[in-house]
């Protein structure tokens, strides 16, 4: 049996069992957090983007290419309460044997105060998560590629410990004649080998994603649409209120719900939606709409703009510096920037 065939039933193989095994919940949530500010700027979770960018292999391991060699890339995250994260990353193409990436990913809860019972200072302590991104990518066939990521994950919180190992697949088909890229992306496929406390195993945040991407012959503009979760249809939280006080025993009585309104809000959380406008290679700017985020996060009185991100690039002097912002709650939002080089423009 080929190597091509072989990583093609293996593909398979693990998809089928993220169907069957997979959950909403789970542990290490931070490594699903958007890791590059044009990233972020599409809504979070852009896995279909026929960019240049070293930055979309965390998000699509199948996205590093051999015109990535030696490209180096910083991101700084502000992220909410006072949390902070970014990664570093670097590629380097293995020739006839694909391309390789390595990325160092951290994110730091800052400090907390302790106490005791009786409410007296015990001094500080902290939270920090790493996780260690190892990505192989192949054009399999023409305009086919494949892609791995093997993640090393690391996570304390004051004494307590924990590590576990997931792997990404992803593969994607992009011809440059129409612009057009279609992407699948299998995440988090692992296991949590030492939990924090004794017997309390937790799961991985699997997740099965497809991606679509699309940019005008004649306009700057090109259009993107994820769909995550396919693992788990319902995104809706139960609603257990009652239009009326009930001071009895008996069982909270659902407001009953229009079964199309539901079923389209269901199909639309699912939905993650970008645009970019790149009149020329130095410069874009972008817009993003994560239904998801908007839903769970808005008020209902006002819900502002929850759930939408905005971004901006330029080149200068061989080195492309993004910014983006996202609007999680009506209270917060995330402050995004990335610098991307390539070694080798710099160093000869």
């Amino acid at each position: 049996m080929t190597p091509k065939a072989i990583l093609i039933i293996s593909f398979i193989i693990l998809t089928n069992t993220l169907f069957a095994q997979s959950k909403y919940t789970g542990i290490y949530r931070f490594y699903n957090l958007p890791q590059s500010a044009r990233i972020a700027g599409l809504g979070g979770n852009s896995i279909a983007i026929p960019e240049n960018d070293i930055n979309f292999t965390t998000v699509n391991p199948s996205a590093m290419k051999d015109t990535m060699s030696n490209q180096f890339a910083m991101n700084v995250t502000t992220y909410l309460a006072g949390i902070n994260y970014g990664n570093f990353i670097w590629g380097h193409s293995l020739k006839q044997n694909g391309n390789l990436a390595i990325s160092l990913q951290y994110l730091s809860y800052g400090n907390f105060q302790r106490r005791d019972e009786f409410g007296y200072d015990q001094g500080t302590y902290g939270g920090n998560d790493y996780a260690l991104n190892i990505v192989w990518s192949k054009e399999l066939f023409k305009y086919i590629h494949i892609g791995a990521a093997f993640k090393p994950l690391y996570s304390k919180i004051d004494t307590y410990k924990s590590y576990g190992v997931a792997f990404d697949i992803g593969a994607h088909f992009y011809n440059p004649k129409y612009g057009t890229m279609v992407s699948i992306v299998a995440k988090n496929l692992g296991k949590q080998i030492q939990p924090y406390t004794e017997n309390a195993t937790e799961d991985l945040p699997y997740d099965i994603q497809v991606g679509f991407s699309t940019k005008l012959k004649h306009a700057p503009f090109r259009f993107s649409w994820v769909f995550h979760t396919l693992d788990q249809y319902n995104l809706i939280l139960t609603n257990n209120n009652v239009s009326e006080p009930n001071n009895t025993n008996l069982e909270p009585e659902p407001i009953e719900e229009d079964w199309i309104h539901e079923n389209i809000e269901n199909f639309l959380r699912h939905s993650i939606f970008g645009v970019e406008i790149i009149p020329t290679k130095a410069f874009y700017l972008q817009f993003g709409y994560n239904f998801q985020r908007r839903s769970e996060m808005k008020t209902i009185n006002k819900p502002a703009l929850s759930g939408v991100s905005f971004g901006l690039g330029v080149r200068i002097k061989k080195m492309d510096i993004s910014y983006a912002r996202s609007q999680y709650h009506l209270s917060n939002a995330t402050n995004h920037i990335s610098i991307r080089t390539n070694l080798n423009d710099i160093f000869r």
